[in-house]
C-alpha cells in the first residue's frame, strides 16, 4: 500500500509528516501516525508536541474532513488536551493565493477553538526555518 502521509521522527522528537496528495486518505493516515505516537509515547514524555507538516502538492487538504478527525481524535484522547502544540505549515512554491487565505483561515480558526495551547506558522518552501521555529523557546 502505498501511503499518502509519511511520519519521521526527528531529533528533539520533532514529528514530520509530508503530505503527498491533499485526499481524505493522507488525513487518515496523518491521525493514524498520531494514534501510533501515542501508543509509544506517554503525554509526560511528549511534553510540547513539535509537528513539521510538510504539504508536497499546491492543493490544500481536506479541511472540513481534518476538523471532523481532529474531534474524533480529541474525544478518543483527551490526554491531548494538555499538550501544548507547535505547528509548521511547510507549503511550496507554487502554493496559490486561494490555498494560503483557506491556510490561514484554518490558523486563525484553530487559534480560535483551542486558545493558549496551540502555535501555528506558515512557512513557503522553507523547511529550514519551519524547523527552527518549532526548536525556539518563543
Amino acid at each position: 500500500m502505498n501511503e499518502s502521509c509519511h511520519l519521521r521522527i526527528l531529533d528533539h522528537n520533532v514529528w514530520e509528516f509530508t503530505f503527498d496528495e491533499p485526499s481524505h486518505k493522507a488525513i487518515d493516515e496523518w491521525f493514524d501516525h498520531q494514534e501510533k505516537l501515542l501508543q509509544h509515547y506517554s503525554p509526560d514524555q511528549i511534553g510540547v508536541v513539535r509537528m513539521l507538516l510538510i504539504a508536497q502538492t499546491s492543493n490544500i487538504p481536506p479541511i472540513r474532513y481534518s476538523f471532523q478527525r481532529a474531534a474524533t481524535f480529541r474525544r478518543q484522547h483527551p490526554e491531548v488536551e494538555r499538550l501544548p502544540l507547535r505547528a509548521a505549515l511547510v507549503t511550496p512554491m507554487g502554493f496559490s493565493s486561494t490555498s494560503h487565505g483557506l491556510a490561514m483561515m484554518l490558523q486563525t480558526g484553530i487559534h480560535a477553538f483551542t486558545l493558549r495551547r496551540v502555535q501555528i506558522r506558515l512557512f513557503t518552501n522553507d523547511r529550514s526555518a519551519a524547523l527552527g521555529w518549532l526548536l525556539s523557546s518563543g
